[in-house]
């Protein structure tokens, strides 16, 4: 099949930590666990972290598309 037009994913967020204006990118977003790691406690989540203070920003799932989610899922574990 020949793409006539690729669409990228993009997600625009401001910063909580510092208020930088940001644009998030495929290769950006990350799934990691955010649980309290005791007793089978797991939060696993979508995320970015801001390249200039470091703070994390979840994105839910229903804005991701499937080629992102797999991407992310693949390479969890992995920072």
């Amino acid at each position: 099949m020949k793409v006539v037009e690729e669409k990228r994913f993009e997600h625009e967020f401001t910063c909580k930590g510092c208020g930088s204006k940001l644009i998030a990118e495929a290769d950006d977003i990350r799934y990691g666990d955010f649980g309290a790691g005791y007793g089978g406690d797991t939060d696993w989540q979508y995320y970015a972290r801001c390249p200039v203070c470091g703070e994390c920003y979840f994105i839910k799932s229903a804005l991701l598309p499937p080629n992102v989610v797999s991407r992310a899922r693949r390479n969890a574990g992995r920072r």
